[in-house]
């Protein structure tokens, strides 16, 4: 089971959230916390808002209201770069991976970008997944989907974040590659890093999380500890009936 969080004083602390993209409005006025080395699942159907919270997390959405802080700093509308500087590292949906580029050289993007700590090495990223190893001087386009994945995730490690955001990380993925990469969540959480895990598939998400968020519409139809909510009240706040 996850790390549950000490402090009082959350990580993350999102109050009055909006996000627009144009005149669209994607979300709502939303609330949320994370708390030092704990998961929160972040649940809900296609369109409910889920990737627009956390792409305003990290500035990547075309106007915000409200307020965002990480660590005590305020956070709302600074570029994404000082942002990941930070500490908080996207593993973004689809992995976004530069195809022309090997394994070794998407993932030493990480460390280039993201925060100057000590850090995870690409000694401990190929640790993690050995087969990485083996193909770190091909090309990105040459991996399978969840190779693909692994460096997604290995190149966020590398910059050294304090908070982890993953955007559905097992689309379109083998059942036996998702049980594989929800075990190494696990194991990326036991280093004390938190993580806000977006993802459509209830069961997998909640399995793992201290708490959750589950998003309606943009707004926030049902919040708490899984283990406080029977499966039919979520699926009812899940799908709005």
């Amino acid at each position: 089971m996850a790390v549950s969080s000490s402090a009082e004083v959350p990580l993350l602390s999102i109050e009055g959230l909006s996000v627009y993209y144009q005149q669209f409005r994607a979300l709502h006025g939303i609330d949320i916390a994370v708390g030092q080395g704990e998961i929160v699942s972040i649940i809900g159907a296609n369109g409910a808002g889920k990737s627009s919270l956390l792409k305003a997390i990290v500035s990547q959405v075309d106007r915000i209201e409200g307020r965002i802080q990480f660590a005590g700093a305020n956070i709302a509308n600074q570029p994404t770069p000082a942002i990941v500087a930070s500490g908080i590292a996207l593993v973004p949906e689809g992995r976004r991976l530069f195809p022309s580029l090997t394994v070794e050289e998407n993932l030493e993007i990480g460390w280039q970008i993201g925060r100057k700590g000590s850090g995870v090495k690409l000694s401990e990223v190929f640790d993690l997944f050995p087969v990485l190893r083996e193909k770190r001087r091909q090309p990105a386009w040459q991996l399978s989907g969840g190779q693909q994945q692994m460096v997604a995730l290995g190149r966020a490690l590398l910059a050294d974040p304090r908070l982890l955001l993953c955007d559905e990380i097992s689309l379109g993925l083998a059942p036996t590659i998702v049980n594989d990469l929800y075990t190494l969540l696990l194991s990326i959480n036991q280093r004390g890093i938190g993580i806000v895990l977006v993802e459509q598939d209830i069961r997998r998400s909640l399995a793992i999380a201290n708490r959750f968020y589950c998003l309606l519409e943009g707004r926030i139809s049902l919040s708490g500890k899984p283990s406080d909510f029977d499966r039919d009240t979520i699926t009812r706040h899940y799908f709005g009936s």
